[in-house]
């Protein structure tokens, strides 16, 4: 969900903070960088449901540190565009491959820690640590 409805100016100030136990790989990185989640997290002050979700993880007590990779794309059809059963030209595929290079950086960042993937199909999606 890209979060185009959305406006920054429209949260909380405590909704607007820096979460420093919420780490976030955004829609315009390049491979090379994690950043902690500060709205916005998409051009022009919008933002999506990335910023609760994190959060609420580490509030619920499972982990103290979550990281989000967030890849959407306005427009696509769940049913046809990411299908995981289409050829690797669809999203589906490129939505891999975006975790998996994320996922690298975020293993290489933290050595210490134990970077496991959860919240998608088939158990790959964006990364969670535990420490």
């Amino acid at each position: 969900m890209i979060g185009l409805a959305t406006n920054v100016n429209d949260l909380t100030p405590a909704q607007t903070v820096t979460q420093t136990s919420v780490l976030f790989y955004g829609p315009n990185e390049n491979g090379a960088s994690w950043n902690w989640l500060k709205p916005p997290t998409v051009t022009n002050n919008h933002f999506g449901p990335e910023i609760s979700l994190g959060q609420s993880l580490v509030i619920s007590g499972t982990n103290d540190l979550v990281a989000q990779v967030k890849y959407a794309i306005n427009g696509s059809n769940l049913a046809s565009d990411w299908d995981p059963d289409r050829p690797t030209d669809f999203l589906y595929a490129y939505m891999l491959a975006r975790v998996g290079t994320a996922v690298s950086q975020l293993q290489a960042a933290y050595p210490n820690r134990h970077v496991f993937i959860a919240g998608l199909r088939h158990g790959r999606a964006p990364g969670m640590m535990r420490g």
